[in-house]
């Protein structure tokens, strides 16, 4: 059953294929919850059930349709994006206009429009005439981690569907299940929000890399700041890593300090990076707890600076001396 494929959401799950099975489908759809934690791949999912040839209330993953949309290459199935931080008015009217035409395969014409809280306000009203007066066989979802930044008017016509955070244990345990070694499925499990964001970071060859990388980036922090510079700007900005995968690498960074954090404060939590548990006790002379936490806060904010575009060298080092600064 395909809408299962998104494991832990499966609450999510069930609203839609009962819906499809009572045949209560609504015309819009809001999926609410934090970013990467499978509201894509359900989107995905229904686009799928909803144009599947043999099943009324799941896909089938077998059928032309469902493969082809699996696939990217269904033409009633329109995927929207942001243009630079937003989602424009222009691409809402082209969207439209889609939907004005007759459908060319599906039963069902699916509108998935990600980071929703993104639209102008002049996008959300235009979005706003279409739920309002939907025409013909159409659905729209709109994928957000905010719906809060929701214009109230789009919220309103939408049915929300929240997405929560899969335990990293359930992600872990399934990718053991599939052959993935214990300890990188443990660390990519707490990198990822869904489960097949987890099967795609293991088998990314800088998932390896960049696990080697964070040690060598943290010893270099930790002595002289010209060194960590050199690493940063040799091992991070110029590497595959530093150029798609960033987000990644400040939140391995992040779980570096979290266990340094977890050792003073004697929690017994699991270590993500427990062969270096030696090398943090020695460290805790000079990282005090109130350093780590302000090391980890900068990482946070080096996050956000990525979603707003701001370049990856000036992210690095902006954190690199903030932390000496601590």
């Amino acid at each position: 059953m395909a809408f299962h494929k998104v494991i832990g959401q499966e609450k999510a799950a069930r609203m839609l294929k009962n819906a499809l099975a009572h045949r209560r489908l609504a015309h819009a759809y809001l999926f609410s919850g934090p970013d990467r934690v499978g509201q894509r791949h359900m989107a995905m999912e229904l686009a799928k059930a909803l144009n599947c040839t043999k099943r009324k209330d799941d896909a089938c993953d077998t059928c032309t349709h469902c493969v082809r949309i699996a696939h990217g290459n269904f033409p009633d199935v329109h995927w929207i994006q942001p243009e630079g931080h937003a989602v424009k008015i222009d691409q809402i009217r082209a969207l439209q206009e889609n939907v004005s035409y007759h459908s060319m395969e599906a039963s069902v014409k699916v509108l998935i429009i990600e980071a929703a809280d993104m639209m102008t306000v002049q996008a959300a009203n235009s979005l706003l005439k279409f739920l309002e007066e939907p025409v013909g066989d159409v659905v729209a979802v709109l994928l957000t981690e905010n719906k809060h930044h929701v214009l109230p008017t789009v919220l309103s016509r939408c049915q929300t569907i929240p997405f929560q955070r899969v335990p990293s244990e359930i992600i872990s345990r399934q990718l053991t299940a599939e052959g993935v070694a214990e300890r990188e499925a443990a660390v990519a499990a707490k990198l990822a929000g869904s489960l097949e964001e987890a099967r795609q970071i293991v088998r990314g060859e800088w998932f390896r890399h960049a696990l080697d990388v964070v040690v060598q980036v943290a010893k270099a922090v930790d002595g002289h700041i010209g060194q960590a510079m050199v690493v940063i700007q040799e091992k991070v900005v110029k590497s595959e890593l530093g150029q798609h995968h960033l987000e990644y690498f400040l939140d391995l960074m992040i779980l570096w300090y979290r266990d340094m954090l977890n050792i003073s404060l004697g929690c017994e939590q699991p270590l993500t990076f427990l062969e270096h548990s030696e090398h943090f006790e020695r460290q805790l002379t000079k990282w005090t707890e109130p350093r780590l936490v302000q090391a980890m806060e900068a990482l946070m904010l080096a996050k956000r600076q990525l979603k707003q575009h701001v370049p990856s060298q000036l992210i690095l080092e902006g954190w690199v001396l903030s932390v000496q600064e601590g």
